[in-house]
């Protein structure tokens, strides 16, 4: 049980790292106009976020997966498919205990709102920092996410270092 508090912790101290939170509030602010963020009952908008998270978390996975297929140093265990399936299921968890929160405090939608906004900007920053290290933006339009590039260095970096450290030393030297 401690192990799923810490990829929860885990999570939540790399959002606070990469500035997530932020995106989630100016989400829920941008977001926050229509009718549906003050709705008592589930919507068809929430269903739209809810759809958005899990496009963007599968998106982030197949990226990430690519990466330690080519890489020497990740370990290539279940472990680490029933790990990002386990964050990826808290992450829903919490979206979901969000929108109850919501429910019962009266706020409507808005905790429910930032906290998946947040959820989405995170996994789609490592989606695209995943995608810059493959190499995708030779073949793909990648300059669609260049609002999220310019604050990506460190988790490009971040990356590098994790799957192919040898890389990093190469340009060092």
């Amino acid at each position: 049980m401690n192990e799923v508090f810490e990829l929860v912790k885990d999570q939540l101290f790399k959002m606070e790292k990469d500035k997530s939170w932020f995106a989630g509030i100016a989400g829920a602010v941008a977001i926050a106009v229509p009718q549906w963020v003050f709705s008592d009952t589930w919507t068809f908008s929430h269903t739209v976020l809810i759809v958005l998270l899990l496009v963007v978390l599968v998106l982030d996975w197949i990226t990430g997966r690519m990466l330690a297929e080519r890489s020497e140093v990740v370990r290539k265990k279940t472990e680490i498919v029933i790990d990002s399936l386990i964050r990826d299921g808290l992450i829903f968890l919490v979206c979901g205990i969000c929108y109850g929160i919501d429910f019962l405090i009266g706020t409507h939608s808005i905790i429910f709102t930032v906290f998946t906004t947040a959820f989405i900007y995170h996994n789609l920053s490592s989606f695209v920092a995943n995608a810059t290290v493959l190499g995708w933006e030779k073949n793909y339009p990648m300059w669609l996410f260049s609002f999220i590039l310019k604050w990506l260095h460190d988790e490009v970096y971040a990356k590098m270092d994790k799957y192919f450290p040898e890389r990093k030393d190469d340009q060092n030297e």
